[in-house]
This record gives structure tokens, C-alpha cells and sequence, in this order.
């Protein structure tokens, strides 16, 4: 049951991007209660290499980049599938699938190689990323190589979650990733456990007696169950409908409409930040008016401000001069009294 609600409510958050701050806290409170259901030395498992779609992660920038993962950079590259492969011995790959404009394909690609720490804990050595559109190399969104290290959470057949482990002297943040196994490499799975129970008992011994009905929850094995005959379902139906052929034409129209839509949005989006900044700009204008209207109203008073420092300097001055004329007194008056006293000493003496 706790799986179940952490893929459902990381599907809906388009890796991350779309995802609200009560969604946040409830993916982590639920990778915490995951966490408990982890299996024996998980970068060791035959589960763990394969092709992942990235459901969530809690830095949206983080698969791909800001310049894809953006507001803006989504508007223009549109239809942006995550996905992640891992492969033995040490193949690692991100990659990032879109269309420019709705037009024309393109890729992100980050390659890397991956080793286990122990049985939680893998790094990664990061190459820099390219970004091609239709075919042609674009710029790189990262300088240089870099290292990362993470630690798987949980693991099971279909369900990936790890958290990046920031360096301690890095000022980075621990981050939450959520995957899920593609559907290709997720029915490649059950062909195998069904060819070789006992080799997967063997691989897997924290399985161990408990028997296939030990690997899911009820929760999981209904929705499982649902999503077998929803497809049964659609198959049905498919097959009761005749193929409709799509016209080219219509097709090529809708297209077209759908460019000049997005055309049209980005425009709008231009127009409106120019507008933005053309009234930061008028109100700039309208400071530096008022700024220069201040300084002239404040010239006079600066004027006397001026005035009135020397006078104040000219009375000190003054005052000092004073000071020294009244200190020459004191000196002429002392030696006068000297005099007086030796002169009265002299008469007394006659």
C-alpha cells in the first residue's frame, strides 16, 4: 500500500516540476516508511540494473537540467520523457526525450559509470551533458565531471527509490528520486521469474520461503490486477472497433495548428515581458527625474550648510586665538605678582 501511493502520487508531479509542498512532504514521509521494507544489499540485487522512467525527484532541475526543466524551457521543449538506465557492470545514462517547438526530436544525454559503495550505496561519475536537437549537438549544460553519491532506499521489481547524499562540506541538499521500471524491461523480468523460480529464491534469500505471493502486498497485487484488465479491457474494445486510418492531411493541419499555438503563447510570453520591461524602465526614468529635482531643491540648503561649517570654523578659530590671549594674561599677571611680592619683601627689610 505504501508503494502504491508513492508511485501514484509521483506520477502526477511531472518528475518533480509539478509538484506542490504538502505533495513534497508526503512523497518523503512515505519514502521514510519504504525505507523499512528495503531489501538485504539492494545494489547487489539482479533488480537493480535496467531502463527507469524518473517519476519524481525533489529538485525538478535535477534530470536534465534548468534549461530543459524550466518554465520556459518546457514551453519549448515540449513532451520531455525522463528516464535513467543502469546496466552491469557500470553503464549509467540520463536521459532526457523532446521536441522543439513540438517539432523537432531531441535528446539531453548525461553518461556516466556507477560503482557499489556497499549493499545501499552507489556513486556515480558524471560526464558532462550534451543536449542535440534533431540530430545536431548543442551546448553542454555542465563544465566539467562530477561525482555523485547515492543511497537506494527501496527495491523491488518494479519500483526503484534512492536518495542523493550530499558531501558534508557541499552545500548541497539530500534529494529524493523516485523511479519506475519501463514496461519492457519490467515484463523481461517476469518472463525470467517464471523460467527460474528457484534461481531468484536463490539471488533473493530475504524471499526466501516466502513464495511469490511474498513479493507485493494485497494492495499491490490488486492494482496489478487492475491494470491487467484495464488492458484486457482496451484490447477488447480495440478489437471490436475497426483501424480508422488517420488522414494525412488532418493530421498535418492539426500539427500545424499545434505550432502556431505554441507560437503564439511564446509570443504572447515576449510581448508581455518587453511590456514588463518597458515599465521598469518609465519608472527608472521617473526616479532619476525626482532624484535630479531633489538635488536641485537641496542645493541652497546645501549652500548654507557650507555657510554655516567655515562661520563655525572662522568662530573657532576665533575662539582660540582668545584662548591663548587669555593664557598670556594669566602668565604676564603671575609674574606681576612675583614682582609685587619681592618688591614688599624689600621695603619691609628697610
Amino acid at each position: 500500500m505504501v508503494k502504491f501511493e508513492t508511485v501514484n502520487g509521483s506520477r502526477s508531479t511531472n518528475g518533480g516540476a509539478k509538484a506542490r509542498l504538502e505533495t513534497r512532504e508526503q512523497l518523503e514521509e512515505l519514502a521514510q516508511q519504504l525505507q523499512r521494507f528495503r531489501p538485504r544489499a539492494p545494489t547487489r540485487s539482479p533488480l537493480f540494473p535496467g531502463t527507469y522512467k524518473v517519476l519524481y525527484t525533489s529538485n525538478p532541475n535535477a534530470p536534465g537540467g534548468p534549461v530543459l526543466r524550466s518554465a520556459p524551457g518546457q514551453a519549448v521543449f515540449t513532451g520531455q520523457q525522463l528516464r535513467q538506465t543502469l546496466e552491469k557492470p557500470d553503464m549509467f545514462l540520463n536521459e532526457v526525450a523532446f521536441k522543439t517547438l513540438g517539432l523537432f526530436p531531441g535528446t539531453a544525454l548525461q553518461e556516466g559509470r556507477w560503482r557499489a559503495l556497499d549493499g545501499n550505496r552507489y556513486v556515480v561519475d558524471l560526464e558532462p551533458a550534451a543536449l542535440k536537437v534533431a540530430g545536431n549537438a548543442g551546448l553542454s549544460q555542465q563544465s566539467e565531471a562530477v561525482q555523485r553519491k547515492f543511497e537506494v532506499l527501496y527495491l523491488d521489481e518494479r519500483v526503484r527509490v534512492v536518495r542523493f547524499l550530499p558531501e558534508a562540506d557541499s552545500e548541497s541538499e539530500p534529494q529524493l528520486f523516485v523511479f519506475e521500471r519501463e514496461v519492457e524491461d519490467a515484463e523481461d523480468d517476469v518472463e525470467e521469474e517464471e523460467d527460474e523460480p528457484e534461481e531468484e529464491a536463490a539471488a533473493l534469500p530475504f524471499l526466501r520461503g516466502r513464495g511469490r505471493a511474498g513479493l507485493a502486498t494485497e494492495a499491490e497485487r490488486s492494482y496489478g490486477q487492475e491494470a491487467s484488465a484495464g488492458t484486457k479491457r482496451i484490447g477488447r474494445k480495440a478489437a471490436a472497433e475497426p483501424a480508422q486510418v488517420p488522414d494525412a492531411k488532418t493530421e498535418e493541419v492539426k500539427r500545424r495548428e499545434a505550432v502556431r499555438a505554441q507560437l503564439a503563447e511564446i509570443t504572447e510570453a515576449y510581448k508581455e515581458a518587453q511590456a514588463e520591461t518597458r515599465t521598469a524602465l518609465k519608472q527608472l526614468k521617473d526616479f532619476e527625474k525626482e532624484s535630479a529635482q531633489a538635488r536641485r531643491q537641496s542645493a541652497p540648503a546645501l549652500d548654507m550648510v557650507r555657510v554655516a561649517d567655515a562661520t563655525a570654523e572662522a568662530a573657532e578659530q576665533q575662539l582660540q586665538a582668545a584662548r591663548e590671549v587669555a593664557a598670556n594674561a594669566d602668565e604676564q599677571l603671575k609674574a606681576a605678582s612675583s614682582a609685587l611680592v619681592q618688591l614688599e619683601r624689600q621695603v619691609r627689610q628697610r
